[in-house]
């Protein structure tokens, strides 16, 4: 211990005066090598030991993007997750407005994007396009357009009715089927609430024109006019001794109105007076009925009562035993025949 520091003048001991290993790290006091005595590149890689450089010996924001090899491959497992909005631009990913298998779904600058099939539990809003599979729920809105034909079983009419439509003003409740033939226009009009009773099988009567009745029983009838049947008009035959020619006959075979105009009184009773001749004769024999139809006609009594006989092809009219008054005379006649 001959030779302590104080006796060796500073700057005297070079690094030529150190023999290589001399200088060890317990020749060094605590805190002895400062930076100023560490010439600058002369700490390499190699000099420092492994783990030697910690996360705090390296200052905040001192690794910059250049610092960060090319190569690098960092893990997933490094990253923490993108939260914050606008961090990814779209034109980084996958997504798009077409319809691309496996890529993300981006709108176009209306809003709108292109896809093939969807699968949802639930659908809001317009939607254009085919519809495949069941449809369950409330369906609300209008439907532009419907491809395909709705079966009965989902409110549809399980046909298909091209160009046709069908307009409510109620409800429509059948208990059978209802069905028509001919393809021509139907309007049927009603002025109140109807109640209709329809016959299982035949025709039914129209409000104007003629009508065959078969089988049918009138109870109470009233005969508003008689109608003539211009296939079947009863004519006027001929007329007896003081029967005026404007007398006249209106009918047919079956109903009609006989006119008599007695232009002067006389003749003998029991006389014809007017014959009523048929269109159309009936195979034997006919039985004319008579109704007095004026004043004149309704007051023939006793023995100035008429009679009517019926033949095959006509009838006529014969007076009583005491000849007509001259007046007019007016009967409604109806004719059975066979």
């Amino acid at each position: 211990n001959g030779v302590t520091t104080t006796k060796i003048l500073d700057a005297n001991v070079t690094s030529v005066k150190l023999a290589n290993g001399a200088v060890t790290s317990v020749k060094l006091a605590d805190n002895g090598v400062t930076t100023t005595k560490i010439l600058d590149a002369n700490v390499t890689s190699v000099k420092l030991a492994d783990g030697a450089v910690t996360t705090a010996k390296i200052a905040n924001g001192t690794i910059l993007d250049e610092d960060i090899d090319a190569a690098a491959a960092i893990a997933d497992s490094k990253l923490a997750t993108i939260a914050t909005a606008g961090k990814v631009s779209n034109t980084s990913t996958t997504a798009t407005e077409s319809n691309t298998p496996s890529a993300i779904v981006a709108r176009d600058a209306s809003g709108n994007f292109s896809a093939g099939t969807i699968t949802a539990s639930e659908f809001a809003g317009s939607l254009t396009g085919n519809v495949t599979g069941n449809v369950s729920g409330n369906v609300s809105g209008n439907a532009a357009n419907v491809t395909g034909v709705v079966l009965g079983v989902n409110g549809g009419t399980g046909i298909a009715n091209t160009d046709k439509t069908i307009t409510l003003g109620g409800n429509i409740s059948t208990a059978g089927d209802l069905t028509t033939s001919g393809a021509f226009a139907t309007t049927l009009t009603s002025t109140a609430a109807t109640n209709v009773i329809l016959p299982t099988t035949g025709t039914l009567a129209t409000l104007n024109g003629a009508e065959t009745l078969t089988n049918k029983t009138l109870n109470s009838p009233i005969v508003s006019s008689l109608i003539a049947d211009v296939a079947y008009v009863a004519t006027k035959g001929d007329l007896g001794t003081n029967v005026d020619v404007n007398s006249a006959v209106s009918g047919t075979n079956l109903a009609g109105t006989i006119t008599l105009v007695i232009s002067s009184p006389g003749g003998a009773g029991n006389n014809k007076l007017i014959e009523v001749i048929y269109s159309e004769p009936f195979s034997s024999a006919s039985y004319p009925l008579l109704f007095p139809a004026n004043r004149a006609a309704a007051e023939l009594t006793e023995f100035k009562q008429v009679f009517a006989k019926g033949y095959s092809d006509k009838f006529e009219i014969t007076s009583g035993q005491v000849a007509l008054p001259a007046t007019i005379y007016i009967w409604n006649y109806i004719v059975v025949g066979r």
